[in-house]
């Protein structure tokens, strides 16, 4: 987090995952907001799709990981094991608070469970489960983890409205 923008092409991973789906030479001059990978494993998981937020500046700020399933039968499971390994890796670690929003009942409106680890001193980590519109305008339950300094990316919201 607070890389530049410039500092994603000397990662020979993200290059060797990402090199089939974009073409990186215009990319390199000028920042994307966001370059979304399909298909990644990170932690251990499988996800359909991996994301890197830029500020407008080309500062990198946020993080995220996600899947979709049809159901919370597929969805919930993979939740709970998630936030379990979440557990194990952030509680009992000096500095390190979580809160947990695990009301979760889409049919009353309630289409969010969460939970998040900060270390106090702007970095967070997030894991939803979400029922929500996909792009195909069905309903689907989303499981996104993430990793966000919210310091920059607090300045990268005052970035985005100077350029209103």
């Amino acid at each position: 987090m607070g890389q530049p923008y410039k500092a994603i092409f000397e990662c020979p991973e993200l290059m060797e995952t990402a090199s089939n789906n974009y073409n990186w030479s215009p990319l390199k001059d000028v920042p994307a907001r966001c370059i979304q990978i399909p298909s990644v494993s990170f932690g251990g998981r499988y996800w359909n799709y991996m994301e890197y937020s830029f500020s407008p500046s080309g500062i990198f700020y946020k993080f995220r990981v996600y899947s979709d399933y049809d159901s919370p039968k597929d969805a919930e499971p993979r939740y709970t094991s998630l936030m379990s390994d979440l557990d194990l890796k952030y509680l009992g670690k000096s500095g390190i608070t979580r809160e947990e929003d695990d009301s979760f009942n889409p049919k009353s409106g309630d289409s969010e469970r969460s939970v998040t680890y900060r270390d106090g001193q702007g970095m967070e980590c997030r894991l939803v489960l979400e029922y929500s519109q996909s792009t195909n305008n069905g309903m689907t339950y989303f499981l996104m983890l993430y990793y966000i300094d919210t310091k920059l990316e607090a300045a990268a919201k005052a970035e985005f409205v100077k350029e209103l």
